[in-house]
């Protein structure tokens, strides 16, 4: 076969339909054919220039980082009282009110448990509001080495906050060098015991033994979170009174605590001028304070042994206590988790030594 009658591979588009119009010739056909090889349409070299793109931008961002290092913003400098000696080194402090004693003694065992705690020779306080308690049944089902505890039969108001805040205030020249607050039946004890040993030192400050993360906006008056509300100001004011500022620092957040269960040391908890506990224990005694009354209520059921300030003030220990560093609020793992790859004890807690 002629090869001469085969049609070329290539027939450029022909400028019309018109059949009968002569093609015009490419006068330089070489030139178009390397002008074409030329062409960087391959997705290769796209590639390639994208990766040499990204390398320098990586590039420069090292060179920034080693240039002008950044530092994360350093710890606030909470107000300590270095000065005071404390009589123990662990105090437990246990809120009671219709739990059964099995539930009391289980909750007692576990913090046997943890050598942490059993080497501090802890001192046992327990408060019940039940009326009808029976308090030498109490007292039997306390395990051996925390026993004779203290135990008191208290008004049936406030929930465990008040609880707290009584014992704080009729214990302030007699507080152990850490306290440990805790509810007769704790949540997540399965959790709880992890936390505590793993978290836990000498040099705690304060150690929530809640959910951890959720805070509000210092500038903000109202506060919240899914569960509950708070529009009086009260958060910020006592962040404010227990920090001894004026104002809120740019950007701050008050972290919230729950549960009501934490530790906390003496030098944190004297730290907090006296007067600020004693504002909200007596809000909690007095039946005419604006808290048990509207507008504060907003609606919602009021009721003296659980009041609605009662939640507010569950919210408010990290802050009654100083604590609302950026690394517990953002790098505390869940109790679940218990702990993060490469975390360290700081990150649930707010330590004395800053």
């Amino acid at each position: 076969m002629d090869i001469h009658s085969q049609p070329p591979i290539y027939q450029p588009v022909q400028p019309n339909d018109n059949d009968d119009d002569e093609e015009e010739e490419d006068p330089n056909p070489t030139a178009g054919r390397l002008s074409l090889l030329q062409q960087p349409t391959t997705p290769t070299s796209r590639s390639l220039k994208v990766l040499t793109i990204l390398t320098t931008l990586l590039w420069l961002l090292s060179l920034s980082l080693i240039l002008f290092p950044t530092t994360p913003p350093p710890r606030t400098r909470p107000n300590l009282d270095l000065t005071y000696k404390p009589e123990s080194s662990l105090d437990i402090v246990i809120s009671m009110y219709s739990e059964p004693l099995p539930q009391l003694t289980s909750t007692l065992s576990l913090l046997l448990s943890l050598p942490t705690l059993t080497l501090l020779r802890p001192r046992l306080f327990i408060y019940t509001k039940n009326y009808h308690a029976d308090l030498d049944a109490i007292a039997n089902s306390i395990p051996a080495p925390l026993s004779p505890a203290s135990i008191t039969l208290k008004p049936n108001i406030g929930r465990e906050s008040e609880t707290y805040l009584h014992h704080i205030l009729s214990h302030w020249d007699t507080l152990g060098n850490h306290t440990l607050f805790l509810q007769a039946e704790t949540h997540n004890p399965r959790e709880l015991r992890p936390r505590i040993r793993d978290y836990f030192g000498k040099d705690t400050g304060f150690l929530p033994l809640g959910f951890a993360g959720y805070t509000c906006p210092c500038a903000a008056k109202t506060c919240g979170d899914r569960f509950w509300s708070d529009a009086s100001g009260v958060v910020q004011s006592t962040y404010l009174k227990a920090s001894r500022r004026e104002t809120c620092p740019t950007d701050a957040g008050v972290l919230l605590s729950y549960k009501g269960q934490f530790v906390a040391s003496a030098a944190r908890i004297r730290g907090t001028e006296r007067g600020v506990y004693e504002e909200l224990y007596g809000l909690f005694g007095d039946e005419e304070s604006w808290v048990h009354k509207e507008p504060y209520l907003a609606g919602r059921k009021e009721d003296v042994s659980a009041p609605v300030f009662g939640y507010t003030v569950e919210r408010m220990w990290a802050a009654l206590l100083q604590c609302s560093e950026r690394e517990v609020v953002r790098g505390c793992p869940s109790l679940v988790s218990g702990w993060r790859r490469g975390g360290s004890r700081g990150d649930c807690q707010c330590f004395d030594h800053v």
